[in-house]
């Protein structure tokens, strides 16, 4: 979800295009109690950040040891 917001903001910079009518209420915060699911692509994300985090971590303890 956070990744459409940002790819819209974007295009309507390049665009320079006035924001659809329902981008206002898109923008607003998540009622209390509603679930807000991640975006598949945030998981992935993560994935490959705890990969590099775990491999730069590995690679100094081959140097050290």
């Amino acid at each position: 979800m956070m990744l459409v917001k940002f790819h819209i903001f974007i295009l309507m910079l390049v665009q320079q295009a006035p924001p659809p009518p329902e981008f206002e209420t898109k923008m607003a915060p998540t009622p209390v109690g509603d679930v807000v699911p991640l975006d598949t692509n945030l998981w992935i994300l993560l994935a490959v950040a705890v990969a590099l985090i775990g491999y730069v971590a590995v690679s100094k303890f081959k140097k050290v040891a």
